[in-house]
C-alpha cells in the first residue's frame, strides 16, 4: 500500500512511519522545511529522515501541498496541525488545521485517493466529562485548538468523494513523548514525594503502540466509510494508579502519599493554574466500545506494557492530546 502522511517529523509520525514501513508498506513523510537564521530553507538533502519512511518529501506549509504530491497515493494519513501553542492566534489554529485539512482534502480528490485518515482530539468534543464519552455526544470544545479540530472533522464528513476516518485520541503517550505526560515522568523520576493517593479521578490514555497498530487497522481495511473513532487504551486510570505504573516500570519505590483531595486540587490549582490542574486531577474518558464493535479492533498492549515500552532500551521504539 502506497501511505502518504502529514507530519511525519513529530511523536507521533516518526513512530507511525517506522510502523508502517515495518509492515510492508510504501510510506511518503511530508515534512515541514527547516529553516537556518536567515529564514532561508535548508535544501531537502540537508534534512534528516529520522522515521525512516520509504521516501520523503518538504514543503513550507500544508496549504502547499497539490495532487501532483499524492500521485499514485492510497491512503493520506494526516497527522499535522498545530495543538496548544503558546501566544498563537485564533486564525492561525483556524489556518493550519481547518484551511490546510481543507487543502489537503482538495489535494486527495483531484488525485484520486481512495482514503484520508485524520488524526483528531478528545478536545474537539470536551475537556471533562463525568461519563465516558460517546461519538454521538454534542461536541463541547473549550479553546481555539478543540474549536479548530472540530471544524476540521465537520468539513470532512461532508465529504462523499473518498473514505474519510477521523480518530480522536487522549493523550498519547510512548517514547519521546514531551508536554506534560513528559513533565509528570520527570516529576516521578526525581523522587520527590507525591501527594497524589487520593486522585482517583477517571481519565483515558493512549500508548503509541496501540495508535500505530489502530492507524495501521484503518489502512488495512477492506472497505472504510466514513466514521467517528475514538481510541485509548481501554479501561480508564486515575492519576494515582498511573504514577503507581510508572514506579513500577521505573524500579522505583513510590513515594506517594495521601492527602484529602481537596487539598491536592487546591494547591494544584494554585501552582498550575486551573485549566492544567483540571487536565491531570479531572475526568476525561473515551467510550471506545463503539470502535470495536465497528473494526473488531482491541488494543494489543495494556497501559503498563505501553508505558515498560517507553521506558525500554529497544532502537525500534524512539520517538496528542
Amino acid at each position: 500500500m502506497n501511505i502518504f502522511i502529514t507530519g511525519a517529523s513529530g511523536f507521533i509520525g516518526q513512530h507511525l512511519c517506522r510502523h508502517l514501513v515495518s509492515l510492508g508498506h510504501s510510506v511518503t513523510a511530508l515534512h515541514r522545511s527547516t529553516t537556518v537564521s536567515d529564514n532561508t530553507p535548508l535544501p531537502e538533502s540537508e534534512s534528516t529522515n529520522p522515521n525512516q519512511a520509504s521516501s520523503s518529501i518538504t514543503l513550507p506549509d500544508i496549504s502547499d501541498i497539490t495532487a501532483f504530491h499524492l500521485k499514485e497515493i492510497d491512503v493520506v494519513i494526516h497527522l499535522a496541525g498545530i495543538a496548544h501553542r503558546p501566544g498563537a492566534a485564533k486564525s492561525e489554529y483556524h489556518r493550519v488545521n481547518v484551511e490546510g485539512t481543507q487543502t489537503l482534502l482538495e489535494a486527495c480528490i483531484e488525485a484520486g485517493v481512495k482514503r484520508l485518515i485524520y488524526l483528531s482530539s478528545i478536545k474537539a468534543i470536551a475537556e471533562r466529562s463525568t461519563l465516558p464519552l460517546k461519538t454521538s455526544i454534542a461536541p463541547a470544545p473549550e479553546d481555539d485548538y478543540g474549536i479548530s479540530r472540530l471544524a476540521a472533522e465537520r468539513l470532512l464528513v461532508t465529504s462523499t468523494k473518498l473514505e474519510i476516518a477521523i480518530v480522536r485520541v487522549p493523550l498519547v503517550y510512548g517514547k519521546g513523548v514531551k508536554g506534560n505526560f513528559r513533565s509528570l515522568v520527570k516529576l516521578v523520576a526525581s523522587g520527590v514525594p507525591l501527594p497524589f493517593l487520593s486522585i482517583q479521578n477517571k481519565r483515558s490514555y493512549l500508548g503509541i503502540g496501540n495508535l500505530c497498530d489502530f492507524l495501521a487497522c484503518c489502512v488495512a481495511l477492506e472497505k472504510l466509510p466514513t466514521h467517528i473513532f475514538h481510541l485509548s487504551d481501554g479501561a480508564s486510570v486515575s492519576l494515582a494508579g498511573l504514577v503507581r505504573s510508572l514506579y513500577d516500570v521505573m524500579g522505583k519505590k513510590s513515594r506517594s502519599f495521601w492527602v484529602p483531595q481537596t487539598i491536592v486540587v487546591l494547591l494544584g490549582s494554585i501552582l498550575l493554574g486551573r485549566r492544567r490542574a483540571l487536565k491531570l486531577f479531572g475526568d476525561l474518558e473515551l467510550d471506545v466500545l463503539a470502535t470495536t464493535k465497528h473494526t473488531g479492533w482491541v488494543p494489543p498492549y495494556s497501559l503498563h506494557q505501553g508505558l515498560a515500552e517507553m521506558f525500554s532500551q529497544s532502537p525500534t521504539a524512539d520517538g496528542r492530546e
